[in-house]
């Protein structure tokens, strides 16, 4: 998983948002957060198996706060693509929706560049 993923409606040829998995830790930016200031979340995270688990170790987004934890069962991985469902969502005021991630289907993200994440830094 280690490198920058494109959130994506039409199969990464324009990304919704980013997420840079790097040494440990995840960055993800893009979007806006509910308040609408741009997004950009920070967290630690962990393998094991094909489920992959994010702590949130700082954040903008006031459904998101520290020490919040999402997990993600990985469907399919390759080296441009990769399909997953949420596995849990654990200390955040939100909930896991059945449009997210549907059991057979899954959510796709597509690897790209690391200089593409433009918004790593000003969260924009």
């Amino acid at each position: 998983m280690e490198g920058v993923w494109c959130t994506s409606v039409d199969e990464g040829k324009s990304c919704l948002g980013y997420e840079e998995y790097k040494n440990g830790k995840i960055t993800v930016c893009g979007g806006e957060t509910s308040t609408g200031a741009p997004a950009l979340v920070e967290g630690r995270y962990n393998i094991r198996g094909s489920r992959s688990c994010i702590l949130i170790t700082a954040s903008n987004e006031p459904s998101m706060k520290p020490g919040s934890q999402i997990c993600i069962d990985i469907l399919h991985i390759d080296q441009t693509s990769l399909q997953f469902r949420y596995a849990s969502i654990e200390n955040m005021e939100m909930q896991l929706s059945p449009e997210g991630g549907a059991p057979d289907k899954g959510m796709p993200m597509y690897r790209v560049p690391p200089v593409q994440m433009s918004c790593r830094e000003t969260g924009k």
